[in-house]
């Protein structure tokens, strides 16, 4: 175990000394922050207002400290994050027996780069996983304290202990801006259905109920969702999961009917981002998928939300949303597009042509998008 003096590491990694003419491991170490072993240590839980207190305290404490000589932090290949205490309620046996697990499975997953495994971020496409060399939640990591199949296969391969290679999938950390499936702490044979819809639907819901989803929507896995609808046409996911991950969404950006006026300020500014993620963001704040969306089969409904909200359908879209979806409708340079935004136009002007002043204000605002529409249609293909 290492804990730099002066740094707040929170990851494990691995070192070793391999022979530079076979690549055979000669030597190796195992490195874990004292962080590691807070998991072992719950957060106290405020009743009535207290608790602040203690939590202050116990992170001013001093934490014993351990070094490895004099060696200085290293930047490594794999960082192995650790995970956050539980809460005070939660400190069963049984949670402190998962605890154990998921140590082992820390130390095994970095032994495992010490005898020449990469990540393979397809361990859990074979529940709960095939390989202890993937990133995964911490259910799945205490299921996984040993090498999986995937790990003993690829070892006896890579060590002539066995002619045939590894039959499980594999995917390691350069596959992660080309396939929506090879992902860090997703699960399930469908990690489409079976994590990311599901934890952005249940963190929508949360974020909801507590009043904050637009300030804390970008931790919701909308990255990982848009994923899959950025795959491109020849990619590695269904053309009807492509659609599905673009509905889910823009889900939350739909105004119920009768909506009070806090739940209408939800949906217009969650529809600001989910817009603004999927055309017009730079790639850097889109995850691991960058891909621009090209299949016209989720180009469509994409082209048919933003064409409503220009359109202010429901009669409660904020003038900048409006810019925003217009911006959207001439980023994805295709037809489809170029026809909602036609199709926007002549509404625009039917609703000028209804107004009694050209100087008032709505008309004003009307003139303004129908502006951006021409500039965006002079020529629309760049």
């Amino acid at each position: 175990m290492v804990d730099y003096p002066g740094s707040d590491v929170q990851f494990a990694f691995a070192d070793f000394q391999a022979n530079p003419n076979t690549g055979e491991a000669l030597s190796g170490s195992v490195y874990l922050s004292g962080v590691f072993f807070d998991v072992y240590v719950p957060e106290p839980e405020a009743e009535d207002g207290a608790g602040q207190d203690d939590q202050e305290a116990r992170a001013a404490a001093p934490r014993r400290s351990f070094t490895w000589g004099d060696a200085p932090p290293a930047i490594p290949v794999c960082r192995y994050p650790a995970l956050r205490a539980r809460a005070a309620s939660e400190a069963t046996p049984e949670f402190f027996e998962q605890g154990d697990r998921y140590m082992q499975h820390v130390i095994t997953h970095e032994f495992g780069h010490v005898l020449g495994l990469r990540h393979n971020f397809k361990g859990s496409l074979i529940p709960p996983t095939s390989s202890v060399m993937d990133y995964l939640m911490l259910e799945e990591r205490a299921a996984q304290p040993a090498p999986g199949p995937y790990d003993v296969d690829a070892i006896r391969y890579f060590y002539h202990l066995s002619d045939a290679p590894p039959a499980q999938p594999f995917c390691t950390d350069e596959d992660l801006a080309l396939d929506p499936t090879c992902a860090m702490f997703d699960r399930g044979v469908d990690p489409l259905h079976q994590a990311w819809i599901v934890y952005y639907r249940e963190t929508i819901q949360a974020l909801l109920d507590a009043g904050d989803a637009p300030a804390e929507l970008d931790s919701a896995g909308l990255n990982e969702l848009l994923a899959f609808a950025r795959d491109g046409a020849d990619g590695s996911v269904p053309q009807a999961d492509r659609r599905e991950a673009l509905a889910v969404a823009l889900e939350p950006t739909a105004v119920p009917g009768h909506a009070d006026s806090a739940r209408v300020d939800v949906a217009n500014t969650v529809a600001e981002l989910v817009l603004r993620r999927t055309v017009l963001d730079a790639p850097e704040l889109r995850g691991d998928i960058t891909f621009d969306v090209t299949d016209p089969e989720v180009i469509e409904p994409l082209s048919q939300a933003a064409g409503t909200i220009v359109r202010n359908a429901e009669g409660v879209r904020p003038d900048s949303l409006r810019r925003t979806a217009i911006d959207v409708l001439a980023g994805l340079q295709s037809t489809i597009a170029l026809g909602e935004l036609r199709k926007s136009e002549q509404v625009l002007k039917d609703e000028l042509a209804h107004l009694r002043s050209a100087y008032a204000e709505d008309a004003l605002l009307i003139q303004d998008l129908l502006e951006r529409i021409e500039a965006a249609t002079s020529p629309y293909f760049r």
